[in-house]
């Protein structure tokens, strides 16, 4: 019995940030130009991604970390190939438009735009789909021209059986489409030689703090954890105008990258209050009156200098979503595959790396889908954020509001 797989991978290094001395290349921030159906994508991406961290809080307290922006993507290329009902629950959980063809230009527009927003900012987004010449005749052509048409994808034909080539092919890809900084997006012996076909996404990302932390204010401090538990842990201190916002729960910053397309936000629950009932406001509207009512202000900054390795398993957060389809026996992806009976999406996880210090922070995510046979404060008053228990922080495009990475400290 032939058994197809299809994996989805996109993988992103992300916010290297430097000190601006001596730098020429501060550019003035440009805002992302979408039409009013794609805005609603971004809405959407951006509530499917808030409702995951609400599922996942909801389920464990565990520090993790995840991409929204690498999920929307991921299931845009499946929804290319998807049919029928199947199709539908994707486009509906993304608010795609029904059209493949529609889908694929909302998300090449916004990477291309992603990767022009700052002069500082070195963002890379490259797309390829791997198809096996043993199993091709399964995979329809017009799926593949979809996918290739798609951000300028790169299409790689080879025998999967004789895998160690195709691997340093992909990989020397990566090496170049992210300035070296993801050298492996697959080994050999993770191609399966009765795959028909792999996706893969790359996605690199590096900037600047526009307001750097200074090292010699580092010092350790205490945090103390979900479960109660004191460490000490580096804490990084800044004192700077910056974006803030506070209600009776929580306190929020939004510290900005380069010329400002990018930020990093941090939300801070005050002590004692349950992560799960913070999640829950956000992804009911708290998050949008955060964004809106961020004020400048004078703010005495302290967070954590920390990395976080986290796998993540998408799936059973989106099935809980109703994002169920894909994953099932019902899955019907036969504008992928000629002979789709009984093929489902049988994997669809992440795998993140996330660094935070007083240059900036670094992230990775390997993010893979297979497809495969059943078997408002005064500006004149100081505030103090000091960020020693579990907070929740996002990285976002800061004009379009495109969330690109989530996480919780703990």
């Amino acid at each position: 019995m032939k058994k197809i797989v299809l994996i989805a991978l996109a993988l992103a290094a992300a916010v290297a940030c430097e000190k601006n001395d001596g730098d020429e290349r501060h550019s003035k921030r440009v805002d992302i130009t979408l039409t009013k159906a794609q805005e609603s994508y971004v809405e959407a991406a951006n509530n499917l991604g808030l409702e995951m961290l609400d599922s996942k809080i909801q389920s464990e307290k565990n520090a993790f970390i995840f991409s929204p922006l690498s999920t929307q993507i991921s299931l845009g290329m499946l929804s290319a190939g998807a049919d029928g009902e199947t199709a539908d629950q994707i486009n509906n959980t993304l608010g795609f438009a029904e059209d493949a063809e529609g889908t694929m230009q909302y998300l090449t527009s916004l990477c291309q735009q992603l990767k022009a927003m700052d002069a500082k900012t070195d963002f890379n987004i490259s797309n390829s789909l791997l198809i096996n010449t043993k199993l091709e005749d399964n995979i329809l052509p017009e799926y593949g021209n979809v996918i290739s048409d798609f951000d300028d994808a790169m299409v790689f034909e080879s025998d999967f059986g004789e895998n160690g080539p195709l691997a340093d092919e992909v990989n020397s890809w990566s090496r170049k489409h992210t300035n070296g900084h993801i050298p492996e997006v697959i080994s050999p012996e993770k191609i399966k030689k009765e795959a028909a076909s792999y996706i893969i996404n790359a996605l690199y990302f590096k900037s600047k703090w526009e307001m750097p932390f200074e090292e010699e204010n580092t010092r350790d401090e205490q945090f103390t954890d979900s479960e109660g538990e004191v460490r000490e842990v580096p804490m990084m201190n800044l004192s700077e105008d910056v974006k803030y916002f506070e209600n009776g729960d929580l306190q929020a910053i939004e510290l900005p990258y380069g010329n400002g397309a990018f930020s990093y936000t941090a939300i801070l629950p005050r002590r004692g209050l349950d992560l799960a009932d913070i999640t829950t406001q956000l992804k009911d509207g708290l998050y949008r009156q955060i964004t809106e009512q961020l004020l400048e202000a004078r703010v005495d900054v302290s967070l954590p200098k920390y990395e976080q390795d986290a796998s993540i398993d998408i799936a059973p957060i989106v099935s809980r979503l109703g994002l169920t389809l894909p994953f099932s026996d019902d899955a019907n992806f036969g504008k992928m595959l000629r002979d789709y009976s009984g093929f489902r999406v049988t994997d669809f996880s992440q795998k993140v790396y996330f660094s935070l210090d007083e240059s900036g922070a670094e992230a990775k995510v390997i993010h893979k889908s297979e497809v495969s046979e059943v078997a408002t404060p005064p500006a004149d008053i100081d505030r103090v954020f000091i960020a020693d228990h579990p907070f929740i922080y996002l990285v976002s495009e800061t004009s379009s509001d495109t969330i690109l990475f989530i996480g919780l400290y703990n």
